[in-house]
């Protein structure tokens, strides 16, 4: 039996009556920060099923999730912990655990105390107790290698570290329509390098930009030369044969390039008012 979609009305009502739910119950912040009624109403009517399945897709952690993430991940290391019978038993090898471990926030070149290595020291000293001394700096963790782990055989755990920009110049009442699902290829590919990135932090800065009826999104992203990933050339391929069917005979550029240190990605659209396309 054929699965048939949804009505984009009946789609609408749950999306929205989902989003209205998780504002009541405190798991997102209120309607008026996130504004997704408003935002929503800027969609062109075709284009409309699709922002709503993007809506339905967003995944939001407000602080309490955030710090439960954290205590996840850090008692993902009870498998480092012997198998004991008693609980005041597995507490105290978890707490052993904690003070036989040192914690290093990675951060980039240009340090800074909101770098989310920082945040991330700050919930082990305030939800797990983790003495001060046990967090260090990169270079304290170098300054104390030798002595740290083969005098005393601590553990070091790290925190990744990622710098998130977004400049939009895009004004909140743009009456211009974009086709769907361009703009994320690029956006993905430059979350994709992230995990090639090892001995600095993570760089990604977005900036948009509406001049007139031309729309430019610019991606900049620091990658690891020697680990780039093989995965982006079909969903670039993929996405610049959409550009040349949607945005023909000048109506779109596409500028990609890269140094020593930063990937970036330049596409302008020439758009049309939502209502006056053919």
């Amino acid at each position: 039996m054929p699965i048939v979609a949804p009505n984009v009305n009946v789609l609408e009502e749950f999306v929205l009556n989902k989003c209205d739910s998780f504002v009541a119950m405190g798991v997102w912040p209120s309607g008026e920060r996130l504004k997704y009624r408003k935002r929503l109403k800027n969609f062109h009517v075709d284009d409309r099923e699709h922002a709503l399945y993007l809506l339905n897709s967003f995944v939001y952690y407000n602080m309490d999730m955030c710090v439960a993430l954290i205590r996840g991940a850090l008692l993902s290391l009870t498998n480092l912990i012997p198998q004991v019978q008693t609980l005041n038993e597995h507490l105290s090898n978890w707490r052993q655990l904690l003070a036989d471990s040192i914690f290093v926030p990675v951060t980039g070149e240009s340090r800074n105390i909101t770098d989310s290595g920082n945040i991330l020291a700050g919930y082990l000293r305030r939800e797990l107790s983790v003495p001060q001394d046990n967090i260090l700096t990169v270079d304290q963790l170098y300054d104390s290698a030798y002595s740290y782990q083969l005098k005393n055989s601590k553990r070091i755990i790290l925190f990744d570290d990622l710098k998130l920009e977004f400049d939009n110049a895009v004004p909140l009442a743009a009456d211009y329509q974009i086709a769907p699902l361009i703009l994320i290829v690029f956006m993905e590919n430059a979350f994709k390098h992230a995990k090639f990135i090892q001995s600095a932090a993570v760089n990604i800065y977005i900036k948009t930009l509406l001049q007139d009826n031309w729309f430019s999104l610019t991606i900049k992203n620091n990658y690891n030369k020697e680990k780039q990933s093989s995965s982006n050339g079909i969903g670039l391929t993929n996405v610049k044969r959409r550009l040349e069917v949607i945005y023909p005979n000048g109506q779109h550029q596409l500028t990609i390039s890269q140094d020593e240190i930063f990937y970036t990605v330049t596409l302008k659209l020439q758009l049309v008012k939502i209502g006056l396309n053919n």
